[in-house]
């Protein structure tokens, strides 16, 4: 998931956090984030509710499949 993972990262830069920081506020660890963002592996349900709803994005298929601006 390609798009996911550049997405949770576009946002994590957007509020100029760092890795450990973000994973930190979501509740998961600093090397889930960090694999998620660069493609590594693809987050659980659970943790992939946990981003959407740090980042109060409602939709997760967008968030999934369609590249931020």
């Amino acid at each position: 998931m390609q798009t996911l993972s550049q997405n949770v990262k576009t946002l994590r830069l957007q509020l100029n956090k760092s890795v450990r920081k973000v994973a930190g506020e979501i509740g998961i660890s600093h090397h889930s984030l960090k694999n998620y963002e660069e493609n590594n592996c693809e987050p659980s349900v659970s943790s992939l509710i946990k981003i959407s709803d740090y980042y109060q994005f409602d939709d997760l298929r967008k968030l999934i499949t369609e590249p931020l601006k």
